[in-house]
């Protein structure tokens, strides 16, 4: 991040108009500025309004199908409620195979080295990557293509989509069973990680054990319709992904308009007095 040292601060040379004319510019931006930001609010708004129907998409989906007319039983289970009469619940250790990364000491980080070692936080904003010239057993590497779950700090699914990775205690890379489909079991640990996240709102907890999640219920339809609930949800989120991708557009445009607003007023380009 590039920062300014505070004698280059100093030197730099601003405008002085007469006190009144800056009340004048004050009382204006105040105006203005509070006009454009109640427009990027209700962008905002309209951005987690839009996850929230995503997010439904999904969590509906792959727990009652995308059959309006199926017939539907109780399932017994909170988050997945009714399901068609014709699907099956069992608990996720026999579908899916969760394996705990390698946890790592602080001198075993290294700047450079044979493998990246992938953290939660790289999943998101996080570049800086570690590295590690260890040659492990076979399961605590994660290749292109393989699921992963990040269970601390920000739980979620994952599809690997780069080399050969190293992946960290923090993240389960995720075996799945003939039973399963990659990408439904995507979407279904999407949809219980939802639940699980509403059923801790406003706690502490930061992360979800191995055992709560091994002994979750989780819906089993048969293949056919896993396939075609994919289809689904893919179609549906992408045009919910456009939506939200064209709101962030206008919150983009909306605050370069209000500094461009800031600074034409306050050097003068723009009268407003």
């Amino acid at each position: 991040m590039s920062r300014i040292s505070r004698s280059t601060l100093g030197q730099i040379k601003v405008l002085i108009p007469p006190l009144e004319e800056q009340e004048a510019i004050a009382a204006w931006l105040d105006v203005k500025c509070r006009e454009i930001d109640k427009l990027i609010a209700t962008q905002q708004r309209r951005i987690e309004l839009l996850q929230e129907l995503r997010q439904s998409i999904i969590t509906r989906a792959v727990t009652h199908g995308i059959n309006p007319e199926a017939p539907m039983r109780p399932s017994g289970i909170d988050w997945i409620g009714d399901i068609p009469k014709h699907w099956e619940v069992c608990k996720l250790k026999f579908i899916l195979h969760l394996i705990n990364g390698r946890a790592y000491a602080q001198h075993e980080l290294l700047e450079d080295g044979k493998y990246r070692i992938l953290r939660v936080g790289n999943f998101f904003t996080n570049e800086q990557w570690y590295y590690s010239d260890l040659e492990l057993e076979p399961d605590k590497y994660c290749n292109r293509g393989d699921l992963l779950y990040a269970w601390s700090a920000s739980f979620g699914p994952y599809i690997w989509e780069q080399e050969k990775t190293i992946y960290h205690y923090h993240i389960w890379k995720v075996k799945i069973s003939d039973s399963y489909l990659k990408y439904y079991a995507y979407y279904v640990l999407d949809a219980i990680s939802s639940f699980k996240k509403g059923d801790v709102h406003g706690s502490t907890m930061t992360h979800i054990t191995m055992d709560s999640m091994n002994n979750s219920f989780i819906p089993i339809p048969p293949i056919a319709e896993q396939q075609e609930i994919v289809g689904y949800i893919e179609r549906e989120t992408a045009k919910v992904d456009a939506a939200i991708g064209k709101a962030e557009q206008q919150i983009a445009l909306l605050q370069e308009l209000r500094q461009s607003v800031i600074t034409e007023v306050v050097t003068g380009k723009r009268k407003v007095c």
